[in-house]
């Protein structure tokens, strides 16, 4: 009798288990603008540039589109991270060390973006916005801001800059991954500068085919309202592309900075905000002694960096008028993206320095981010 009860206890133990921790996220927050958003792909080969990190090919970019649609019913919705959960699955298992047939169960949340839906037709045109990830990520890791952006009149494209990322459909359907080697050996500098090169490519090729192609997407793309925003290296990124590109008439930056960078200056003053995290990249409270060891830093080191590059981006934002800096409060570098969802104990196991600084409310973090992006871009766009 006492076997079976503890034969039973264990069994509900268990069963309790996997129900918390499946999946791995929390539920992604609902859009809340007057759109769905759906979302397709598409794969485009710059014939004018060879890859940084494979000079021997043409650079080739997998991009991903959100834009606005009144679907509901009649196509079903994208799984999360849509066609790279197994890539992102082996990448989280290797971190993890389980299988990644395990992880990719895990993972196995729906997002709200209905695949392959018809464009809504009650508006001539809608602004597009370029998408920037951060390093080793992928536009998909930004789904909830981004179909949130989407619903609210907004066409969005994700560049999924190659071996930048996690992961890369190719145009021959060759899955590429961000770790390959001779990665490591390019500067930040030299990354950001090819993740501009990809925006301004993107772009090229999205005025080219308002003009050449038939498809409903680009007929409602409004090439005169046009912005761009990212996070940490694909916010960097954004800055840059403002700086250089007049087509581009805003921009953001969310938590992302490379010393230095005050150097640059604006050749036309375009908007543009930087949104920090009051625990972001910048200013985090100190790693513990274990992690500043790994990065070759001391504790004043670290602080001297944060305060150098608050310093800089003041410094640079003070010479446009219509530049700003605006906080968001508790948030930690992470957060921008979707793993802010994450489930306890996995933010331990995954993000071991970022899970002492996550929000008790995810969902309220994440809706003041998303406010901020489109409040943002309602105004300039």
């Amino acid at each position: 009798m006492d076997i079976k009860i503890f034969g039973l206890g264990f069994s509900v133990i268990i069963a309790g288990l996997l129900w918390y921790v499946h999946p791995m996220l929390h539920p992604l927050p609902a859009p809340t603008g007057r759109y769905t958003a759906g979302i397709t792909s598409e794969c485009w080969l710059d014939d004018h540039r060879k890859d940084p990190y494979k000079p021997d090919q043409q650079r080739e970019l997998s991009v991903r589109w959100w834009y606005p649609t009144h679907a509901t019913h009649d196509k079903p919705h994208a799984p999360y991270l849509y066609t790279l959960r197994d890539s992102v699955s082996s990448a989280l298992a290797k971190q993890l060390h389980i299988p990644a047939r395990i992880v990719n169960w895990l993972l196995n949340n729906t997002s709200h973006a209905i695949m392959d839906a018809p464009v809504a037709d009650d508006a001539v045109h809608y602004p597009l916005i370029i998408f920037s990830h951060g390093f080793s990520s992928i536009p998909e890791e930004y789904s909830a801001l981004l179909e949130e952006v989407t619903s609210h009149g907004y066409i969005v494209l994700g560049i999924n800059h190659t071996y930048i990322s996690t992961a890369s459909i190719l145009c021959d359907s060759r899955l590429v991954s961000g770790q390959d080697p001779g990665i490591e050996s390019f500067s930040l500098e030299q990354i950001v500068q090819i993740m501009v090169d990809d925006a301004q490519f993107v772009l090229n090729t999205v005025m080219a085919m308002t003009l050449n192609s038939t498809t409903p997407l680009y007929q409602k793309i409004d090439i005169h309202k046009v912005g761009i925003f990212g996070h940490s290296m694909g916010g960097v990124a954004a800055l840059k592309t403002c700086q250089i590109d007049h087509r581009v008439k805003a921009g953001i930056d969310m938590d992302g900075w490379v010393i230095g960078l005050q150097d640059l200056f604006w050749q036309q003053p375009t908007p543009f905000l930087f949104l920090l995290g009051q625990y972001g990249l910048l200013s985090s409270p100190i790693p513990t002694d274990k992690e500043l060891q790994d990065m070759g830093m001391t504790q004043q080191s670290w602080i001297e960096q944060g305060e150098q590059g608050l310093k800089e981006i003041r410094q640079l934002c003070s010479a446009n008028p219509q530049c700003h800096v605006e906080t968001i409060p508790d948030a930690s570098h992470v957060e921008f993206c979707d793993w802010t969802l994450i489930k306890k104990p996995f933010d331990h196991f995954l993000f071991p320095s970022w899970s002492r600084l996550q929000s008790q409310n995810a969902y309220a973090l994440i809706a003041d981010i998303r406010k901020n992006v489109v409040t943002f871009f309602n105004e300039w766009l």
